[in-house]
């Protein structure tokens, strides 16, 4: 992918020089969702960024004023490739300061605008009210609520956000079944 630039942050693929980054989270990851993804040394955050820079479906969130990597976001297709499951992951010492918001926002508006996705989806697990507030914030709505019960054992209970490319009355009377709206106005 091309590095998208917002005011603080860059997001670009993955390097192998990100590694050290990447393991300062990873070594020890907050939300449960990410426990399969636990680094235990530099040796394998070195062969995980590597891997994730082979493809657009993670991305590195540089910030240029700490001049490190401080997250990721990833982007994962469906069958139908028009629909995507999104999600990210901080470093937890840059936590409350918008990084999230603003690279979210970000990704939000390329994928929309320039991959021409129709619909994300992120799954955030109950506990995790930080998320959940970012997902409304970046104008997804609640679609489900998941128990424990219909999800794989190492995920916990928690809400389906979505967010398609256009609110419907973009596209009412249009006669395309494919919205061809730019991004709404929420997320400017």
């Amino acid at each position: 992918m091309e590095e998208i630039r917002t005011d603080r942050l860059v997001l670009r693929n993955f390097q192998a020089a990100d590694a050290q980054d990447l393991f300062s989270y990873l070594h020890d990851p907050r939300p449960s969702c990410f426990f399969s993804q636990r680094l235990q040394n530099l040796d394998e955050a070195e062969a995980e960024a590597i891997k994730r820079g082979g493809s657009d479906e993670h991305i590195a969130v540089y910030s240029s004023e700490h001049r490190r990597m401080i997250g990721d976001l990833f982007a994962t297709a469906d069958e139908e490739g028009d629909t995507l499951s999104v999600g990210w992951n901080f470093n937890s010492d840059y936590a409350g300061r918008g990084y999230a918001y603003e690279a979210a926002r970000a990704m939000f508006r390329w994928l929309f605008d320039e991959r021409q996705i129709r619909r994300l989806y992120a799954y955030v697990e109950d506990n995790n009210l930080a998320s959940q507030r970012l997902c409304e914030k970046l104008g997804m709505r609640r679609e489900g609520f998941f128990s424990s019960s219909s999800l794989s054992p190492r995920m916990r209970p928690g809400t389906r956000f979505t967010r398609t490319r256009c609110n419907m009355h973009f596209c009412a009377g249009s006669g395309s079944t494919r919205c061809k709206a730019p991004l709404t106005k929420k997320l400017e």
